[in-house]
């Protein structure tokens, strides 16, 4: 009878861990879509907690830019991470970015720890209310699944938003493009 009842809870929660996985995935819009303008992407200026620097979003002008709400709780977060830092080391001397935005409330410590377990290599930074609102407002609707990771062209322009995991290929996919590398050569 007890092996049964482990049994049981044991599937619910698998069930329920798979329906909020899926949920989070559901979601993948492009700013092109539907004839909508592509909005810009909020300027800030935060502090880096990978090195401790002031970064600021007009220090990426001319880059194109991988700008990911996570959080250190989120499996669907942890499962990208390895795939950014990837992207990361291979495209960052070819006018490539990532940002990490943490909307993890339990503080800089917790996303630290994180950031020296992980070995992530791009800047990372914690959400504000208002910078949180301000991307909002620039896609047009509140960020409320994580990850929520949006790409943004040369310009500043948002061209995606993502909701959910995605994997590193699809997101290498979508880089190359805006990079301009045909056969590996950057134009």
């Amino acid at each position: 009878m007890r092996i049964r009842s482990y049994t049981t809870v044991l599937c619910l929660l698998t069930f329920a861990t798979s329906i909020i996985f899926m949920t989070s995935c559901v979601e993948q819009k492009s700013a092109k879509e539907g004839g909508s303008t592509m909005s810009k992407a909020p300027m800030f200026q935060a502090k880096n907690l990978v090195d401790g620097e002031v970064i600021s979003l007009q220090d990426m002008e001319g880059r194109v830019l991988i700008i990911d709400f996570w959080a250190t709780w989120c499996p669907p977060c942890r499962m990208e991470i390895p795939g950014f830092i990837e992207i990361y080391d291979k495209y960052k001397d070819k006018k490539f970015a990532i940002i990490g935005i943490s909307v993890d409330v339990s503080g800089e410590t917790v996303v630290k720890k994180f950031i020296e377990e992980y070995k992530v290599n791009y800047p990372v930074i914690m959400v504000t209310r208002q910078l949180q609102s301000d991307y909002e407002k620039a896609i047009g609707k509140p960020i409320r699944g994580i990850p929520t990771t949006l790409v943004v062209n040369r310009e500043g322009s948002i061209e995606s938003v993502h909701v959910g995991y995605r994997s590193r290929d699809a997101f290498e996919k979508e880089i190359k493009k805006l990079l301009g590398e045909a056969g590996g050569i950057v134009r």
